[in-house]
């Protein structure tokens, strides 16, 4: 038994042309994935570009997707999830996101956690070494807590959580069900726009996630910068002289799209950069 999505419209409720059906999956849970990402985008992507929280979900079912999820089975045709349930309960997680409570060392601690096992499971190290992976993750949040110092209205919880779990659904098995469950839709979201897309060419593929990126909080904008500076260290052996050049532009386009989501990154950023054109060839 497959099913597959069909994505109503709520402005133009009960209109068929403006209707249309995605996917064709062989598991409930991966529909259920790619439905709740629909309304995931709506919901926090009206409220990153201004709308009040408070009418975030009226917004949401004046203007949003309202994705259902359809088995290929006559007899079961739909299944049990409503986008409007999910959005609502999208927006009382927010809200209670957005309130301050639990202190930044546990933040700190459940996520650090969370990533190491998972990337443990993958037996995943940094390139060319036998230094567990999470040691790249911890340096990464190490430049957010310092760039929150240096950064007014600064959401340090969404920005350590997501530093800290930015590559689990990259690099692991790790699924945005799994995720949400444990740290809510927000960081979800999140950690999603950093996660490229493996479908797209590899070429297109930073491009893609810088764009996805630039949708969300300023947070997650410090994520990435965060993410590149730690990595402008000395280039694994196995890199040739290509895949060094690529790196290094690459950083350059990071920097470029997303120098006003953090001054204080950006200038670490920038630095990196010149340091590291020393390991380019000329």
């Amino acid at each position: 038994m497959g099913y597959f999505i069909r994505v109503l419209d709520n402005f133009h409720f009960a209109d068929p042309a403006e209707e249309y059906d995605v996917g064709n999956f062989v598991c409930y849970n991966d529909a259920l994935e790619h439905a709740k990402k629909y309304v995931r985008e709506d919901i926090i992507g009206m409220w990153v570009h201004g709308q009040d929280i408070n009418s975030l979900f009226s917004y949401y079912t004046t203007f949003g997707a309202d994705p259902i999820i359809i088995s290929e089975e006559p007899s079961q045709r739909e299944w049990g999830f409503s986008a409007w349930d999910y959005a609502e309960a999208l927006v009382e997680d927010l809200k209670n996101y957005l309130i301050e409570g639990t202190d930044i060392q546990t933040i700190y601690q459940t996520a650090i956690l969370f990533a190491g096992d998972r990337h443990a499971m993958k037996n995943q190290t940094l390139p060319d070494s036998h230094i567990p992976y999470v040691v790249h993750l911890s340096n990464v949040c190490m430049e957010i807590l310092v760039a929150d110092r240096h950064t007014e209205n600064f959401n340090l919880k969404l920005a350590v959580q997501t530093a800290l779990l930015h590559d689990v659904l990259e690099d692991t098995e790790t699924t945005t069900l799994e995720l949400e469950e444990c740290f809510g839709g927000l960081v979800t979201y999140s950690v999603q726009a950093l996660t490229k897309d493996k479908d797209l060419s590899k070429e297109k593929r930073m491009e893609d996630s810088l764009r996805r990126i630039k949708e969300c909080p300023k947070e997650v904008w410090a994520v990435k910068l965060a993410d590149r500076i730690t990595n402008m260290q000395k280039p694994p052996n196995s890199w040739g002289p290509d895949k060094i050049s690529q790196y290094h532009g690459e950083a350059k386009l990071i920097l470029s799209e997303l120098r006003e989501g953090n001054q204080y990154l950006a200038n670490r950023l920038e630095k990196k950069i010149k340091d590291y054109s020393r390991y380019c060839c000329t």
